[in-house]
């Protein structure tokens, strides 16, 4: 049988915004039945990396896949044209 893939996951995720880079490379996998927590104070990335998990940001850098498939995410407004 085949390589069973995890249910989310998070590889690399990279997200700036000019100089300051919010997610530095974050990776995160969860299976069926599993949960997470994502804890910190202000300004540590949260947020960042939810919109990024959900596709309502775009990271710079890594991938979000759900069934080991890569999740689409929104084409940031600087790259369309």
């Amino acid at each position: 049988m085949g390589r069973e893939h995890p249910l989310f996951e998070i590889e690399g995720v990279t997200r700036r915004f000019g100089g300051v880079v919010v997610l530095d490379g974050v990776d995160l996998v969860l299976g069926a039945g599993q949960a997470a927590a994502v804890v910190g104070p202000n300004g540590a990335g949260k947020t960042t990396l939810l919109r990024c998990a959900v596709g309502a940001d775009h990271p710079d850098e890594g991938e979000v896949r759900l069934g080991g498939d890569r999740c689409a995410t929104p084409i940031r407004p600087s790259a369309r044209r």
